[in-house]
């Protein structure tokens, strides 16, 4: 059936609105538009090993050793702790050490392109454990890090022209490497030498780009951190604070950060992206 020219707009325009509406959720995607692995094997770990840890790389198998879903999904989407939220109830998505923990395995096609490990694993996680997510912004306290005076940062936050991840890339790839290790001011190694130890004092040392910076300091705090200052280029930095309230000997990571980096973390509550889990299942068998 020929539609007249009007008709025949109209009809193209409600065929691409129903095809944004209908839109698959994360994980739902049609099965030949998502890489996946030839092989894949899920198992219950019930060791009760604390330790987990996870294998994700450019070309071959996949794996994941005494992993808790969540562990999984966030090295799947490549997501921090605060942006995964559950809107189902169930023991899988639980966090702590009483989270059930998996080993996973997937080998992909001898043909298969380098980079796509995570797509695969998203794809495992959809078939195995039924894993339905979508995205959704909504409002969520967060803190903010800003640069506390404007042209002036602290007395442990200086510009660099060194980067510790290049001096480890080109240290794991001729181990005979005698290029020095980049220094500290103080003279002492920055990069793998050993950090100062003091009880109950946690020490942050490092020279990269100043991304690191909001990455190293998500650690230790409560929510999710958001970078707004605008910081360009490598720095090092040196940072040491106490987790403990109570130890008055030294100062907590909010204090550590403005009097040591010249940064604040501001608390706010703004708009914040996450991935909502609206469905998951215990493993299907092997």
């Amino acid at each position: 059936m020929r539609f007249p020219e009007p008709a025949r707009y109209l009809a193209v325009a409600i065929l691409v609105m129903l095809g944004v509406m209908i839109a698959p959720p994360l994980g739902a995607q049609s099965p030949s538009a998502v890489p996946q692995f030839e092989v894949t094997s899920v198992k219950r770990n019930t060791s009760g090993a604390s330790r987990s840890s996870m294998r994700l790389p450019e070309t071959g198998t996949v794996s994941a050793t005494n992993a808790p879903l969540r562990m999984m999904i966030n090295q799947a989407y490549q997501i921090g702790r605060f942006e995964l939220v559950a809107a189902v109830d169930g023991p899988l998505l639980a966090g702590g050490v009483n989270a059930p923990k998996f080993d996973v395995e997937g080998k992909p096609p001898d043909t298969a392109p380098p980079g796509q490990p995570r797509l695969m694993l998203r794809k495992l996680l959809a078939d195995r454990f039924n894993l339905r997510m979508h995205r959704e912004t909504r409002p969520t306290p967060v803190y903010v890090l800003t640069v506390a005076r404007t042209g002036r940062l602290g007395p442990d936050l200086v510009a660099s022209d060194r980067d510790c991840a290049a001096y480890i890339t080109a240290l794991r790839s001729d181990p005979q490497l005698t290029a020095p290790e980049p220094r500290h001011r103080n003279g002492t190694p920055l990069c793998i030498g050993a950090l100062p130890r003091r009880p109950g004092i946690t020490f942050i040392r490092q020279v990269g780009p100043a991304a690191l910076i909001k990455r190293q300091i998500q650690a230790f705090v409560d929510r999710p951190l958001i970078d707004a200052t605008g910081l360009t280029g490598n720095y090092e930095w040196t940072l040491s604070f106490s987790q403990n309230a109570q130890d008055g000997d030294a100062p907590s990571v909010f204090t550590a950060v403005e009097e040591q980096l010249g940064l604040t973390l501001e608390a706010r509550t703004q708009p914040y992206e996450v991935l909502v889990v609206d469905s998951v299942d215990w493993p299907t068998a092997n």
